[in-house]
This record gives structure tokens, C-alpha cells and sequence, in this order.
């Protein structure tokens, strides 16, 4: 399918206007949902990656809720003699459930045609029971939740049009047979379909796994892949990422080694905290007569143009490597055609070490495509880690954790 354009602000968003009334206040449009809301009012299926409490429901929310104010007009193919909600959005948790459930009661509070919107989580009780005896437009649910109404047949899913999975990572990793059970049943519901209206899937998680890849190739169509941060771009577009547990006198030599065999081959940047570490690894880099651009935040920014230019234009086989600082790198640079990251150090915080995976972003290729481009070669990224990455810890437990890379002996007592 033909992607629509973006918009640019909130106004523009081809929402029904009792959805523009709530959102009057807002203006400029962010970058997933400008991308997202067109797709999602053409009933293109749509997956959004951003982070946690980033707003990323209101991707999708709005597009969802115009949809059920228009239900009269845009579902008048199916039959309404079945219980079975036109939306469904399956969520992990009761608490997220309820959430979602108060956001679309927000966005629908002016509309005198209010959709009928069920929110069932755990315990079902006889009231949230009698709320099925009449029609269900929409239903905000848990995994356990929704398989137990629809095999006491309590609903249906005859009528079903849009399928959302909302913090879908951690549906697929608690849930993922239930979702298996979810996405089997919507198949067979389609197959005997009499009109023409398909479900439109919409997913939103906040990390891209394997688990979500692997669902994504089970759907029929591919949706629109919208991801916020180049971090999880990095890994939507199989980075080879390795960990270096070192010591910090070390660090040079490892550099050096790591540059001996690529630094011709592949564009590279380095990125270090301060201007301290650029020398340090300049003083070695010169004896070992790599060929290396220093840009120090110290220089004029014409000097720093100059500089990455001549990174830009070297030829395959004749590559430079790039050492600068954060501070320089985002600020200053503007890279995004490197193939391999070096991290010298970590830096302050975590966004801007998923900040500095964005020199990487024009050689991703999606995992999804059955052919890879010719010559294609997977991004390499280094991290060193030392004993004086103490403030970053925490964040980055977790995510070597969930990146399953097995820390060394010896690593946690560096930071107690």
C-alpha cells in the first residue's frame, strides 16, 4: 500500500471532529503519531516501538475512537445480531487496561453518540456481566479475560475490526500462547466472513523483541513499523552489538585491536564523555598509525564541518575513523551512514547512549524482507564497560538482561 503523508500538527490529523474537540489544546503532532494517525485512519495496520509513559497509546487511540464514532456508516456491512465488539484492545495488565479505558472515555466525552465501550478485568463480576446483554462497540480487556468470554461464549468476534495489543513485548512474553490462541481465532473468524471488511492489527510495545518479530511475520499484511528510538532501530535492525567487560587502563588497547582490522573497511565513529578520553585515545591511535579524525568540542564548528566532510567522503577501503565526544556528536554532527559504533565510555545518561546509535540509521535493513540488499553488512557496535560505568548500572542491568548477554564473573562486585 501507498503510506500517506505525515502530519505535521494535531489539527491536521483526519480524526472525527469530536476527537478534534478534545484535542484542541494540543498542537504539533510528535514524531510516531504523525507518522501513525494517517495509516491508522486508512486502516492500515500500524506497530509502534517507543518507550514506556512516552504517550504512545494516544498513537493509536484517537484514529481507533474515530472510527467507533463513525460505526454507523463504516460498519453497516456486518450483522448486528451477535455480542461482539467492533475494537478490541488486549492489554497486559489490569492496571494499563484501565488506563486505556479512561483515555477513551476522554477522547469521546462531546460526542452524543458515545460508542458502547466495556472495560472487563479481573474479577468479572455479575455487573460487568450485564453490560454484554446489550451491544459491546468496544472492549478493553486482559488476555485471560477475553479467552474466558469468548469460550463461555458470552462474546463473539464476528464483528471485529480492529485488533490492538498494547504493550505488546510483555503480552508476548507472559501471554504469548494466549495471543497465538487470539490471532488463530480472528483467522478462522475472516475466513468465514461474508463482507469485506478485515481487521485492522495495531501494535504498540515499548522494546523491539524477537517475540514481536516473530509475530509480525505471522501477519498476513506487514504493517507500518514506526520506532522512536535508535537504540531499539539497533536491534530492529540485527546490530551485531558486543560487550567489552574491561578495566578502564585497558580500554585504549582494546580500541586499538577493534581498529587494527576494520577501520579501512567500515565508517566508524567513536564516541567518548569528555575531551580527556579523545586524547587519551589519540596518543595511542598516532603510535599505532591509524588513521583517525579527533574533532574536540574546543573547535570552531566550521573546523568540525571540514572535519566530518572529509569523514563523509572517504572512499570503501580508504575509511577514517571518527573520535568525538558526546557533546560534539550532538550538537555539531550530523552522521547517520556510519556501520560501525565504538562507546569509549558510557556517558551520563541513557538517552543519550541510545542518542549515539542514530549515526547507524540509514544501514538498517528491516528484518522482515526475505532478500537483503547486495553487499549488505549488519551494523557492528562496541560497548566498553568498566569499573567506573557505576552510574549507568541499573539501566544497564536491565538491559543486558534483556538482550540475554551473560555477564562476566567478578562484574557486579565492580559496582557494589
Amino acid at each position: 500500500y501507498c503510506l500517506p503523508s505525515p502530519v505535521a500538527y494535531v489539527n491536521e490529523a483526519p480524526f472525527h471532529k469530536d476527537i478534534h474537540r478534545v484535542l484542541r489544546l494540543f498542537k504539533a503532532a510528535y514524531t510516531i503519531p504523525s507518522y501513525a494517525w494517517s495509516c491508522l485512519m486508512r486502516n492500515f495496520p500500524v506497530c509502534t516501538v517507543n518507550s514506556a509513559k512516552s504517550g504512545k497509546t494516544m498513537a493509536y487511540l484517537p484514529a481507533i475512537c474515530s472510527h467507533l464514532l463513525d460505526r454507523q456508516e463504516r460498519y453497516d456491512e456486518l450483522s448486528g445480531k451477535t455480542i461482539s465488539p467492533l475494537a478490541i484492545i488486549v492489554c497486559p495488565r489490569s492496571k494499563t487496561a484501565e488506563e486505556v479505558y479512561d483515555t477513551m472515555k476522554k477522547l469521546m466525552e462531546y460526542s452524543s453518540n458515545k460508542p458502547d465501550c466495556i472495560l472487563a478485568i479481573p474479577p468479572v463480576d455479575k455487573q460487568c456481566l450485564n453490560n454484554f446483554q446489550k451491544q459491546c462497540d468496544a472492549l478493553v480487556t486482559t488476555p485471560l479475560t477475553l479467552l474466558s468470554l469468548l469460550r463461555s461464549r458470552i462474546i463473539t468476534v464476528k464483528r471485529v475490526c480492529h485488533l490492538i495489543l498494547e504493550e505488546t513485548d510483555i503480552l508476548l512474553e507472559k501471554f504469548s500462547k494466549e495471543i497465538d490462541s487470539l490471532l488463530n481465532l480472528m483467522q478462522s473468524m475472516l475466513e468465514h466472513r461474508n463482507c469485506g471488511q478485515s481487521v485492522q492489527m495495531v501494535i504498540s510495545a515499548a522494546h523491539w523483541t524477537q517475540r514481536l518479530e516473530n509475530l509480525i511475520k505471522k501477519l498476513n499484511i506487514t504493517p507500518l513499523i514506526c520506532i522512536a528510538s535508535y537504540l531499539e532501530a539497533a536491534l530492529y535492525g540485527r546490530a551485531d552489538i558486543k560487550m567489552h567487560f574491561l578495566q578502564s587502563k585497558h580500554k585504549m588497547f582494546t580500541l586499538a585491536d577493534l581498529l587494527k582490522d576494520t577501520a579501512k573497511k567500515y565508517k566508524t565513529v567513536v564516541i567518548c564523555s569528555n575531551n580527556n578520553e579523545v586524547d587519551e585515545a589519540k596518543e595511542y591511535l598516532d603510535t599505532a598509525g591509524i588513521d583517525t579524525l579527533f574533532v574536540y568540542d574546543t573547535l570552531e564548528k566550521q573546523e568540525i564541518m571540514e572535519l566530518e566532510m572529509r569523514w563523509l567522503n572517504a572512499h570503501v577501503g580508504k575509511n577514517l575513523v571518527l573520535i568525538c565526544t558526546d557533546q560534539t556528536y550532538n550538537c555539531f554532527l550530523n552522521i547517520s551512514n556510519s556501520v560501525q559504533l565504538i562507546h569509549y565510555s558510557l556517558p551520563d545518561t541513557w538517552t543519550q547512549f541510545s542518542n549515539r546509535f542514530g549515526c547507524l540509521i540509514d544501514n538498517h535493513v528491516s528484518p522482515l524482507l526475505t532478500n537483503k540488499p547486495n553487499n549488505w553488512i549488519p551494523c557492528r557496535v562496541h560497548i566498553f564497560v568498566t569499573e567506573t560505568s557505576t552510574k549507568q548500572y541499573p539501566k544497564l542491568i536491565q538491559w543486558l538482561l534483556r538482550m540475554n548477554i551473560q555477564l562476566p564473573p567478578g562484574f557486579t562486585e565492580c559496582f557494589k
